[in-house]
This record gives C-alpha cells, structure tokens and sequence, in this order.
C-alpha cells in the first residue's frame, strides 16, 4: 500500500489535477494578465530548477544514486524498479517542487487567500520528495540539496516576478 502511495507521490504526471486547481486560484486572484506573467515565470524557473540540478550538480559531482551503488543495490527495495539516471546530488524532484511551491507562496503571499496555500504547497513539495528517498533513487542529503537549491531560486524568481507585477497592475 505505502509502495503505491510513494509511486504515485512521485509521478510527475499525477500532480496536473493540483497544477489545474493552482493555476484557477492564481487567475481567481490575479487576473489574465498577472496569470500569464505568473506562469511564464513558473515555466522559467521549472527550465532553471531542472537543468540547473542536471548541469551545475549532478553531471558536476557525479554522486550515484543509492539504487546504483553497487554495495546497496542489491539490499533496497526498489517498489517500482526503476532507478533513473546514474547521478543523484541533487534531486530534480526536490529542486522542481520545492522551486515552485516557494515561487507560488513568495508571488502569492500578498493575495486574497494565499496565506491558505503556504502550507499545503510545502506540504506538497516535501510529500513528493520523500517519495524520492522512499523509492530508494536518493538519499536524503540529495533531496535536502535540492529543496534548498529550488527554494533559493523559488524566492528569486518570485521577488523578481512581484515586482514585474507591480509595475503591470
């Protein structure tokens, strides 16, 4: 049962319904034209967040995951069988979530209702995350590193965004 549950935490794809119900609440809240600066930013800093894991940390550290070192792999449980890529610092998974759920509560927080949402959106990012070190693909340090490395750039693009925001409205 808990296999499922951490499969499905981590399935990119099964989040869209949630992504559907975030972008009604940011266009309920912000109109047409801040919605479209607003994902155009979030679409900017999931293309940072994702590459920026790849390029500056995984490639760079080259840390392998824990289902692809030879003394623990044959110990784990690997509940969908899958390992991904060789390298694990830093989590992509952590540095996208976390990215966004910052980016949301940081361009949010002076909306109608948002403060609401803070809490759900970290409770999100951290539920997808440690489904990463369940299905045994990271160690904890590697979704630690990536939830700060998408937090950081989270809270950048969202100060930037805020302030694009007010000089439009």
């Amino acid at each position: 049962m808990v296999d499922a549950v951490m499969i499905f935490a981590s399935d990119k794809f099964v989040w869209v319904p949630f992504y559907g119900l975030l972008l009604y609440f940011i266009y309920r809240n912000s109109g047409v034209k801040n919605t479209m600066w607003i994902v155009l930013s979030a679409v900017s800093l999931l293309i940072l967040t994702d590459n920026g894991s790849v390029h500056l940390f995984k490639e760079t550290i080259q840390r392998l995951r824990p289902c692809h070192h030879l003394e623990l792999s044959e110990l784990l449980n690997l509940p969908n069988g899958r390992c991904g890529g060789r390298f694990g610092f830093i989590s992509s998974h952590a540095s996208n979530v976390f990215g966004l759920a910052v980016f949301l509560i940081t361009v949010m927080v002076n909306r109608n209702g948002a403060s609401k949402w803070w809490l759900i959106l970290l409770v999100w990012a951290a539920f997808a995350s440690f489904s990463r070190i369940y299905l045994a693909v990271h160690y904890p340090l590697d979704v630690i590193g990536g939830a700060i490395f998408g937090g950081i750039l989270g809270a950048g693009l969202g100060k930037i965004t805020n302030s694009q925001l007010k000089l439009i409205t």
